[in-house]
């Protein structure tokens, strides 16, 4: 399995148009860097490759902030939830495919996100069989000295056993899911 992480950030002075327009035109999906690290566990444990990217968008652009790869482990019971390495993304392997569950994490920022009882959202977002890919989008905005942080973030999330699968069946390819919890950001 592999999941890709694409976080953009912005501050006020890039909050509007033209901005918004090139935000939603910047890639969901980056392909592999070439050096991937070799798997960290023994072979027979279940393993994820995760790859984070970040970005600063300013009035010239985007400037990358981080590029990083790593390989977790994963148990039966997937990655645990709240986990700093990959927060509010669980993972389950199961027989019939990889069950992905999605919550909300406090580093994804305001507005929380909650289900229709006023709990936390944690609910099950999709199951991935062989081959198959899903996305998450979710946005959020931080309060810092400087005013205000937002943040979109992309987990594309690739039900593969190992990277030359993803590459042949393309990364800039449609998810075969998709589920998005966007809110309006003031």
């Amino acid at each position: 399995m592999i999941v890709q992480t694409v976080l953009i950030r912005w501050m006020k002075e890039t909050r509007g148009e033209p901005y918004a327009t090139s935000r939603n035109r910047h890639p969901a999906a980056f392909s592999l860097p070439a050096a991937i690290p070799s798997r960290a566990y023994p072979v027979q444990e279940e393993q994820v490759l995760v790859h984070r990217l970040a970005f600063l968008q300013t009035t010239k652009g985007f400037q990358p902030l981080s590029d990083t790869c790593e390989w977790l482990a994963v148990s039966s019971a997937g990655i645990p939830p709240g986990a700093k390495r990959l927060p509010g993304l669980t993972p389950k392997r199961y027989a019939q495919g990889t069950e992905v569950h999605f919550g909300y994490d406090p580093s994804f920022g305001k507005p929380v996100r909650s289900d229709y009882q006023s709990r936390l959202l944690n609910e099950r977002v999709f199951v991935l069989r062989e081959g198959e890919y899903g996305r998450i989008l979710i946005n959020g905005r931080h309060t810092i000295e400087e005013g205000s942080l937002y943040e979109h973030r992309t987990f594309n999330v690739w039900n593969v056993e190992d990277t030359s699968e993803l590459e042949q069946n393309s990364v800039h390819r449609e998810p075969d899911y998709m589920r998005t919890y966007l809110a309006s950001l003031w």
